[in-house]
Protein backbone atom coordinates (compact mmCIF):
# COMPACT_ATOMS: atom_id res chain seq x y z
CA UNK A 1 0.00 0.00 0.00
CA UNK A 2 1.19 3.49 -0.27
CA UNK A 3 2.93 4.24 3.14
CA UNK A 4 2.78 8.34 2.43
CA UNK A 5 -1.32 7.61 3.14
CA UNK A 6 -2.14 6.95 6.88
CA UNK A 7 -3.83 3.47 6.87
CA UNK A 8 -6.89 3.06 8.81
CA UNK A 9 -9.18 0.15 10.14
CA UNK A 10 -12.64 -0.11 9.01
CA UNK A 11 -15.43 -2.69 9.26
CA UNK A 12 -17.80 -4.15 6.81
CA UNK A 13 -21.42 -5.05 8.34
CA UNK A 14 -24.47 -6.39 6.48
CA UNK A 15 -28.15 -6.18 8.24
CA UNK A 16 -29.36 -9.57 8.40
CA UNK A 17 -32.86 -10.36 9.03
CA UNK A 18 -34.75 -7.63 7.38
CA UNK A 19 -36.23 -7.55 3.86
CA UNK A 20 -35.01 -4.54 3.46
CA UNK A 21 -31.64 -5.54 3.72
CA UNK A 22 -28.57 -2.50 4.12
CA UNK A 23 -24.56 -2.31 4.10
CA UNK A 24 -22.30 -0.06 5.77
CA UNK A 25 -18.72 0.56 7.13
CA UNK A 26 -17.83 1.81 9.91
CA UNK A 27 -14.78 2.76 11.81
CA UNK A 28 -13.15 1.80 15.47
CA UNK A 29 -15.84 3.91 17.05
CA UNK A 30 -18.50 2.52 15.04
CA UNK A 31 -19.09 5.61 12.55
CA UNK A 32 -20.77 5.23 9.45
CA UNK A 33 -18.53 6.22 7.19
CA UNK A 34 -20.29 4.75 3.96
CA UNK A 35 -23.70 2.76 3.47
CA UNK A 36 -26.24 1.33 1.35
CA UNK A 37 -29.68 1.78 1.80
CA UNK A 38 -32.30 0.07 0.13
CA UNK A 39 -34.79 2.32 -1.15
CA UNK A 40 -37.52 0.00 -3.49
CA UNK A 41 -37.99 -3.64 -2.44
CA UNK A 42 -39.24 -5.57 -5.58
CA UNK A 43 -39.72 -9.33 -6.27
CA UNK A 44 -38.48 -9.32 -10.12
CA UNK A 45 -36.89 -5.92 -10.38
CA UNK A 46 -33.57 -4.91 -9.41
CA UNK A 47 -33.71 -3.53 -5.77
CA UNK A 48 -33.13 0.86 -5.40
CA UNK A 49 -30.55 1.50 -3.26
CA UNK A 50 -29.63 5.15 -1.59
CA UNK A 51 -25.40 4.65 -1.35
CA UNK A 52 -24.74 7.39 1.00
CA UNK A 53 -20.74 8.71 1.63
CA UNK A 54 -20.79 10.52 5.20
CA UNK A 55 -17.40 11.69 4.98
CA UNK A 56 -18.34 13.45 1.81
CA UNK A 57 -21.85 14.22 1.77
CA UNK A 58 -22.45 12.69 -1.15
CA UNK A 59 -26.02 10.26 -1.69
CA UNK A 60 -26.12 8.37 -4.96
CA UNK A 61 -29.04 6.00 -6.15
CA UNK A 62 -28.28 2.67 -7.54
CA UNK A 63 -29.73 -0.50 -9.46
CA UNK A 64 -29.08 -3.76 -7.40
CA UNK A 65 -30.59 -7.18 -8.98
CA UNK A 66 -30.82 -10.12 -7.23
CA UNK A 67 -28.52 -12.89 -6.70
CA UNK A 68 -27.91 -15.10 -9.87
CA UNK A 69 -25.30 -18.31 -10.26
CA UNK A 70 -25.02 -20.22 -13.50
CA UNK A 71 -22.61 -23.30 -14.24
CA UNK A 72 -19.00 -21.41 -14.45
CA UNK A 73 -15.90 -23.95 -15.70
CA UNK A 74 -16.62 -27.37 -14.19
CA UNK A 75 -20.15 -27.44 -13.26
CA UNK A 76 -19.21 -30.19 -10.38
CA UNK A 77 -17.09 -27.63 -8.45
CA UNK A 78 -18.44 -24.54 -8.60
CA UNK A 79 -20.89 -22.11 -10.32
CA UNK A 80 -20.73 -18.75 -11.27
CA UNK A 81 -22.70 -16.80 -8.14
CA UNK A 82 -23.02 -12.71 -9.35
CA UNK A 83 -25.62 -9.77 -9.70
CA UNK A 84 -26.50 -6.65 -11.59
CA UNK A 85 -25.13 -3.34 -10.50
CA UNK A 86 -26.91 -0.32 -12.43
CA UNK A 87 -27.58 -3.09 -15.27
CA UNK A 88 -24.00 -4.66 -15.65
CA UNK A 89 -23.09 -7.72 -14.28
CA UNK A 90 -20.77 -6.39 -10.81
CA UNK A 91 -17.73 -8.68 -12.02
CA UNK A 92 -17.51 -6.90 -15.31
CA UNK A 93 -17.88 -3.40 -13.56
CA UNK A 94 -15.55 -4.15 -11.28
CA UNK A 95 -13.15 -5.63 -13.65
CA UNK A 96 -13.78 -1.90 -15.97
CA UNK A 97 -13.24 0.12 -12.54
CA UNK A 98 -9.75 -2.02 -12.60
CA UNK A 99 -10.53 -3.92 -9.69
CA UNK A 100 -8.86 -6.75 -9.32
CA UNK A 101 -8.78 -9.27 -5.86
CA UNK A 102 -5.92 -11.75 -4.37
CA UNK A 103 -8.02 -14.92 -1.96
CA UNK A 104 -6.65 -16.95 0.32
CA UNK A 105 -8.13 -18.67 2.82
CA UNK A 106 -8.37 -18.24 7.07
CA UNK A 107 -7.83 -15.01 8.53
CA UNK A 108 -4.28 -15.38 10.15
CA UNK A 109 -4.47 -11.33 11.42
CA UNK A 110 -8.21 -12.09 13.28
CA UNK A 111 -7.42 -15.06 14.71
CA UNK A 112 -10.35 -16.57 12.95
CA UNK A 113 -10.33 -20.17 12.22
CA UNK A 114 -11.62 -20.94 9.08
CA UNK A 115 -12.46 -17.60 6.31
CA UNK A 116 -11.61 -15.75 3.39
CA UNK A 117 -8.75 -12.67 2.75
CA UNK A 118 -8.45 -10.57 0.16
CA UNK A 119 -6.07 -8.19 -0.76
CA UNK A 120 -7.77 -5.40 -3.11
CA UNK A 121 -5.87 -3.91 -6.31
CA UNK A 122 -7.02 -0.98 -8.25
CA UNK A 123 -4.87 -0.62 -11.42
CA UNK A 124 -2.68 -2.76 -10.05
CA UNK A 125 -2.01 -0.92 -7.03
CA UNK A 126 -3.58 -2.30 -3.63
CA UNK A 127 -5.98 -0.61 -1.89
CA UNK A 128 -7.63 -2.85 1.22
CA UNK A 129 -6.74 -5.61 3.01
CA UNK A 130 -9.88 -7.21 4.22
CA UNK A 131 -10.41 -10.63 6.27
CA UNK A 132 -13.85 -12.29 7.07
CA UNK A 133 -15.15 -11.81 10.36
CA UNK A 134 -18.05 -13.15 12.34
CA UNK A 135 -21.15 -11.41 13.04
CA UNK A 136 -19.55 -9.10 15.23
CA UNK A 137 -16.29 -7.78 13.51
CA UNK A 138 -15.80 -5.15 16.03
CA UNK A 139 -12.42 -6.56 18.22
CA UNK A 140 -13.90 -5.95 21.92
CA UNK A 141 -18.05 -7.09 20.23
CA UNK A 142 -16.19 -10.51 19.33
CA UNK A 143 -13.99 -11.03 22.30
CA UNK A 144 -17.35 -10.56 24.48
CA UNK A 145 -18.85 -13.67 22.34
CA UNK A 146 -15.79 -15.37 23.18
CA UNK A 147 -14.41 -18.48 21.07
CA UNK A 148 -17.21 -18.82 18.90
CA UNK A 149 -17.62 -15.21 18.41
CA UNK A 150 -13.95 -15.97 16.23
CA UNK A 151 -14.49 -18.91 15.15
CA UNK A 152 -17.25 -19.01 12.29
CA UNK A 153 -17.17 -15.86 9.62
CA UNK A 154 -20.15 -14.73 8.43
CA UNK A 155 -21.18 -14.11 5.17
CA UNK A 156 -21.16 -9.99 4.97
CA UNK A 157 -19.57 -9.25 7.71
CA UNK A 158 -15.01 -7.88 7.03
CA UNK A 159 -12.47 -6.20 9.10
CA UNK A 160 -10.80 -3.80 6.49
CA UNK A 161 -7.41 -2.22 6.53
CA UNK A 162 -6.94 0.59 4.16
CA UNK A 163 -5.39 4.12 3.28
CA UNK A 164 -8.32 4.63 0.94
CA UNK A 165 -10.17 7.66 1.10
CA UNK A 166 -13.14 7.66 -1.00
CA UNK A 167 -15.00 4.55 -0.29
CA UNK A 168 -17.15 4.07 -2.85
CA UNK A 169 -15.53 1.59 -4.94
CA UNK A 170 -14.09 -0.49 -2.33
CA UNK A 171 -17.48 -0.19 -1.15
CA UNK A 172 -19.27 -2.15 -4.34
CA UNK A 173 -16.41 -4.68 -4.06
CA UNK A 174 -17.43 -5.85 -0.58
CA UNK A 175 -21.14 -5.32 -1.19
CA UNK A 176 -20.80 -7.72 -4.35
CA UNK A 177 -18.77 -10.36 -2.24
CA UNK A 178 -21.42 -9.90 0.18
CA UNK A 179 -24.20 -10.49 -1.66
CA UNK A 180 -23.03 -13.25 -3.90
CA UNK A 181 -21.49 -14.62 -1.20
CA UNK A 182 -18.55 -15.81 -3.37
CA UNK A 183 -14.72 -16.34 -1.97
CA UNK A 184 -12.70 -14.94 -5.05
CA UNK A 185 -12.94 -12.18 -8.10
CA UNK A 186 -14.00 -14.74 -10.43
CA UNK A 187 -17.47 -15.34 -9.16
CA UNK A 188 -16.41 -18.39 -7.44
CA UNK A 189 -17.56 -20.36 -3.99
CA UNK A 190 -16.47 -23.80 -3.35
CA UNK A 191 -14.25 -23.85 -5.66
CA UNK A 192 -12.02 -21.32 -3.27
CA UNK A 193 -12.31 -23.46 -0.54
CA UNK A 194 -10.57 -26.10 -2.89
CA UNK A 195 -7.49 -23.44 -2.80
CA UNK A 196 -8.06 -23.16 -6.59
CA UNK A 197 -8.25 -18.96 -6.62
CA UNK A 198 -6.78 -18.08 -9.55
CA UNK A 199 -6.91 -18.71 -13.46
Amino acid sequence: MDVAKVERKLYFLTDHGTVKIGYRIEDEEKRVLYEAKMTKFTVGAPYGFDFIDHEHGRVSPHLIGHEENTEWEDPLFDNYFTFTFDGEDVGKYLLRKGIRVESAMNGPRNGSVVGANYKIFRDNVEIAYVESSGRNPHEKDAAQKGFFGKLFPVRGFYQIQTSETDLELLFVVLLAFARSGVNDDKGRTRRAILGMFKG
